[in-house]
């Protein structure tokens, strides 16, 4: 070592002297030996600028690479190589245009007049690219964002003739390379999978999380590769860095793939190393998790415990990930949440709408209504509603109503921003709009009418749960419906066998009518239940008949009599009587609106009219 350092000294002083080939040789010698010499490398630098326009190509590529591969980004340098004449590089080789282009991605350069020569030189000798070549090529355009689409088909249709000769790390950046620049090559991708999947074993751990990461980004689940890469991770998985575990997390919860070994690996090895997971690794693993639903306590509090003194540096998404993750997974970590509270109101003008929308529907999902925070939320997105896509408005609508918070100007605002865009909601979105506007009782016609109109023609690819939420929400507003509408969700729910009860049951009511009568009913039909969910609504007290009919009975109170909630049950009655269901109410409470003198009576009379006309059993009489 002391001898590498006397021969750089004395390369130091007789720096000026130098030609170029000489210049070039020192630089691939200092880029091994020499990367921490900071003097050496200025002086270098310097002597390159003086004799720039002297050097051959060679020289000027291996000059580059040599200073990207020190981590050397001198500015004064990577300028005169970018003004040198940029008909320069069609005399460039492959192999020096391909290093060159390397170098310059490498250091973070990406002169738009520099790449787009390089690109043009490369169509001119894309066919004498070599695999590397190719890859790195790739890599480098992608690195600095500048996507050349006749580049990157060219480099494509080239790999496609080589990639059997790909090595694992060219194979896993030409996958990265184009996910990152959002091309999905078919033939490409699935030519690369093949590959990948026979040297899978020769993958380095980064390699492993890079391919997974470009299928994952691009939407390609590719069964055998990801089967592969899971299997090889699991094996080897000690072997991954922070980053690489959080990556690779995030690319089988992005592409949905719940690997159980693979994630209980991931669980294993991330509790032991979280202590050097820095912000974007604990945000990503934690939404992979949550995504997957994985909820490991041990650790999700580990998570928590990292999270807490560093959330001030945590990007915009990260902490609207790290909300979301837990709240998810339903984890009401009161230090979190209070101290992403505070990090919200501390930066809330830069926080970006979609990590507005998400950290305000994390809240409401777990019952937090802070109110400094959605106070301060519904003001900063007023000013900014028409920037919002509209996910974050059917988020935000959700969340608030769901906190209890009907802010009349804020619901307002999203409706006028969502209607132009109501074509573009999903149907969840849909779903959720219509939720909050119903819950809000936000009676805007023009905004149902749109959402009617959009979940129309689209009914079938609504879910059970949106369709319960749209039925619940056009039940409980005040605005006409087509009968049309009703007519195709009925249809749907008779098409998906949907009719069925929910397995969980809800809360027992609050009302002391309801609490006496429930009871009697289920001492006399022991195989009735009570509080059970149906698309959304809940059924006060449900009976089966011997045919397999479901009877429903609701314990009807004064506030049933009002025009309002009349109008409500109606419609609610109507569905449920088109979907086979008989809906049967009962007049609890007398004119004063209490529990009327001969409850018992009345219960006992309305049960064995109904045993007469349906056949079921009751115990006694």
């Amino acid at each position: 070592m002391k001898l590498v350092r006397e021969n750089a000294n004395e390369s130091l002083e007789a720096m000026g002297r130098f030609e170029c080939n000489k210049l070039s040789m020192l630089a691939t010698a200092f880029s091994v030996t020499c990367r921490d010499y900071d003097q050496l490398w200025r002086k270098l630098a310097s002597a390159v600028c003086r004799q720039i326009h002297g050097f051959d190509s060679s020289s000027l590529a291996n000059i580059a690479m040599s200073f990207a591969k020190a981590g050397r980004c001198d500015d004064d340098l990577f300028t005169a190589f970018s003004r040198i004449d940029l008909q320069t590089f069609y005399a460039f080789s492959s192999q020096n245009l391909s290093n060159f282009t390397w170098a310059f991605a490498k250091v973070g350069r990406s002169d738009s007049l520099l790449f787009d020569a390089l690109a043009a030189a490369a169509l001119h000798r894309i066919s004498e690219y070599d695999m590397q070549e190719l890859a790195n090529t790739a890599w480098a355009f992608a690195t600095v964002g500048r996507y050349d689409c006749k580049l990157f088909d060219s480099v494509a249709f080239a790999a496609l003739q080589k990639i059997p000769q790909f090595s694992e790390q060219e194979l896993a950046n030409t996958a990265w390379a184009f996910a990152k620049a959002g091309r999905d090559d078919c033939e490409l991708f699935d030519a690369l999978a093949n590959a990948a999947v026979l040297r899978i074993c020769e993958f380095t751990q980064q390699g492993l999380s890079n391919i997974s990461w470009a299928y994952a980004t691009i939407g390609r689940d590719d069964p055998k590769l990801f089967n592969a890469v899971a299997a090889e991770a699991v094996y080897r998985i000690s072997e991954f860095i922070p980053q690489g575990l959080s990556n690779i997390a995030w690319a089988y919860a992005t592409i949905g793939r719940n690997d159980a070994a693979l994630f209980d690996a991931l669980e294993s090895a991330s509790v032991t190393r979280v202590g050097e997971f820095n912000e974007q690794n604990i945000a990503n693993i934690a939404w992979a998790l949550a995504k997957v639903g994985r909820n490991s306590q041990v650790l999700f509090d580990a998570l928590a415990v990292a999270s807490l003194p560093r959330l001030g540096q945590f990007t915009p998404q990260g902490l609207s990930n790290i909300a979301w993750a837990f709240a998810t997974i339903s984890r009401s970590d009161t230090k979190l949440f209070d101290a992403v509270g505070l990090e919200v109101l501390t930066r809330i003008s830069s926080l970006n709408c979609q990590s507005l929308a998400n950290i305000s529907w994390a809240f409401a999902k777990i019952g937090r209504n802070d109110s400094k925070l959605f106070h301060a939320v519904a003001v900063e997105v007023s000013q900014r509603v028409g920037d919002f896509i509209p996910q974050g408005l059917s988020n935000l609508a959700w969340a608030f109503v769901s906190a209890g918070w009907y802010d009349a100007k804020l619901l307002d605002d999203l409706a006028c921003a969502a209607l132009p865009r109501i074509r573009d909601f999903n149907p969840q979105g849909l779903s959720n709009m219509a939720w909050a506007y119903a819950k809000a009782g936000r009676n805007n016609c023009s905004l149902f009418d749109a959402l009617a109109a959009s979940a129309l023609p689209r009914i079938h690819d609504f879910g059970r749960h949106e369709l319960g939420m749209m039925t619940w929400a056009i039940t409980h507003v005040e605005c006409p419906v087509a009968e049309e509408l009703w007519e195709a969700i009925v249809a749907h729910i008779m098409q998906q066998n949907w009719t069925g009860l929910d397995s969980v049951h809800g809360p027992p009511s609050s009302s002391s009518v309801e609490a006496r009568s429930i009871p009697f009913i289920l001492d006399l039909l022991p195989r009735a239940s009570r509080n059970r969910y149906c698309m959304g609504f809940e059924l006060d007290i449900v009976i089966e008949a011997e045919n397999g009919t479901l009877i429903n009975i609701e314990i009807d109170e004064i506030y049933h009599r009002s025009r309002r909630q009349s109008a409500i049950d109606k419609r609610r009655d109507m569905v449920f009587e088109r979907l086979g269901v008989h809906v049967q109410r009962f007049d609890a409470v007398d004119e004063a609106g209490q529990e009327r003198e001969d409850l018992f009576e009345a219960l006992e009379a309305l049960l064995l009219r109904l045993q007469r006309e349906f056949r079921f059993q009751i115990r006694r009489v």
